[in-house]
């Protein structure tokens, strides 16, 4: 993968609070790339207001989310590709000589094994 870029409209309950709309438009992009090593982010992210209770902190706050998105995308282009969605992952993947890895968000993974992680999985 070279690139990156998503649009998406954040669920931000029926009335903003502070942290609630800066997990979901600013934590959870820190870490939209995910395991990947894609170099470059182009991202929309809209708050919207619904009749929804607002969002809050919760552990792994904004994360889910995100990554969610990115591996809808990996299967989607596994998909197009008529390849295995783990071989196209595999072959994405930050590698551990990479490491310490800056994201395109400019965050800092400081280890990770994830291809040894996706065989567990697999098995």
């Amino acid at each position: 993968m070279l690139a990156l870029r998503t649009r998406s409209y954040a669920n931000v309950g029926g009335y903003a609070m502070t942290v609630g709309v800066a997990i979901q438009l600013l934590i959870g992009p820190w870490v939209s790339t995910s395991i990947y090593d894609i170099p470059t982010i182009d991202f929309r992210f809209t708050a919207v207001l619904t009749h929804c209770a607002p969002t809050g902190a919760y552990r792994g706050a904004g994360r889910p989310e995100a990554i969610y998105i990115t591996e809808r995308l990996m299967d989607a282009a596994a998909r197009a590709m008529k390849i295995d969605g783990s071989e196209l992952r595999r072959r994405n993947m930050i590698r551990p000589e990479q490491m310490p890895y800056t994201n395109a968000m400019g965050q800092v993974y400081d280890s990770g094994r994830f291809e040894q992680i996706l065989d567990q999985g697999l098995q």
